[in-house]
């Protein structure tokens, strides 16, 4: 499953059919088994409420397609309970934040990184999606295009920086690039 903010405060999760199909459903034929299925989709919620520090008595509109990668796609809106579209809450913390989906975007990130002299940031896994956090008063005058290169392979995380560590896996602190670079070498 990955998980990625689509515009307009909608949630794009991607599942590969496969999983799907471990899960109780079958995109063509319907439901395989109802209490796979409502499982798999309570987890999806219960994932997208803390990936977005909302609270699990949301209410979610949900289309479903199929995509070309083999996997259906949720274009999914998140409702309060007057049905009203829930906005992302905007992270106060001056460290910048970046959600990847897969973990090979986070390792292209890393070697690109490297080839550009950019070091350091704080690794973090918060299952199904990897964190890079950086505090740019360490960064030099190339700010701004170290935050284009990273929205070339992650999003920026509204979340609070202290909310994912807390809920996550720090992997790595301080030389995340240095080390994820130098694992997958």
């Amino acid at each position: 499953m990955e998980l990625y903010t689509w515009p307009e405060d909608r949630v794009k999760v991607l599942i590969d059919k496969n999983e799907l199909f471990e899960n109780g459903l079958d995109p063509h034929d319907g439901f395989v088994s109802n209490q796979k299925a409502e499982l798999f989709f309570a987890k999806i919620l219960r994932t997208i409420c803390n990936h977005f520090n909302w609270s699990t008595n949301i209410q979610i509109e949900a289309e479903i397609r199929e995509s070309v990668q083999d996997a259906v796609f949720l274009i999914i809106d998140c409702l309060d309970e007057q049905g009203d579209k829930m906005p992302l809450k905007q992270s106060e913390s001056q460290s910048v934040l970046f959600r990847f989906a897969r973990e090979e975007d986070v390792e292209a990130f890393a070697k690109r990184a490297q080839h550009h002299g950019i070091t350091g940031g704080s690794f973090i896994v918060f299952d199904p999606c990897y964190y890079l956090l950086f505090d740019p008063a360490v960064m030099d005058d190339g700010w701004s295009t170290f935050v284009m290169l990273l929205e070339e392979y992650g999003e920026r995380s509204p979340l609070d920086p202290d909310y994912v560590r807390n809920n996550g896996i720090v992997v790595n602190n301080d030389t995340a690039l240095q080390f994820i670079a130098a694992r997958y070498e």
